[in-house]
């Protein structure tokens, strides 16, 4: 699979995921990405990273509208989810239950050698940021 067919899943899974929310979710995606090949573990920890975020706006946000971008930036690409809902105070304390879902997202963000960024302001919303380089050695 390669990062083409993902960005296409994230979009469809997306739009699934907010028809009959009531909460609009814009989607800036490239038209089209370089054909980079990406493994299956890769694959599925950025899939997971982006559903817990998008999940935790509809859950917890309380937000008007939704983006979810991506961009490719040289060596690596970029998927972020924004919305302007609630925020929330970060980081939360650890051993809260509201912190476990953004625990496994760095997780997942580490295993693959991502960087996420979580930026939110109360009252303001929330940006979660992935940034992952291309795996080395792997062309389509």
């Amino acid at each position: 699979d390669t990062l083409q067919s993902l960005v296409e899943y994230i979009t469809h899974f997306a739009s699934e995921l907010f028809e009959g929310t009531g909460t609009p979710c814009r989607l800036d995606m490239p038209a089209s990405l370089p054909a980079r090949a990406l493994p299956p573990d890769v694959r599925h920890n950025i899939f997971l990273v982006v559903k817990e975020a998008l999940t935790n706006a509809i859950r917890h946000s309380a937000a008007k509208e939704v983006h979810v971008r991506a961009r490719v930036n040289g060596a690596g690409f970029e998927i972020e989810v924004e919305d302007d809902g609630r925020g929330f105070e970060y980081p939360i304390t650890h051993g809260s239950r509201a912190g476990n879902g953004l625990g496994n997202m760095h997780r997942r963000a580490d295993a693959i050698g991502a960087k996420l960024e979580v930026n939110s302001v109360t009252g303001k919303g929330t940006v979660i940021k992935l940034a992952a380089p291309f795996p080395k050695g792997v062309d389509v």
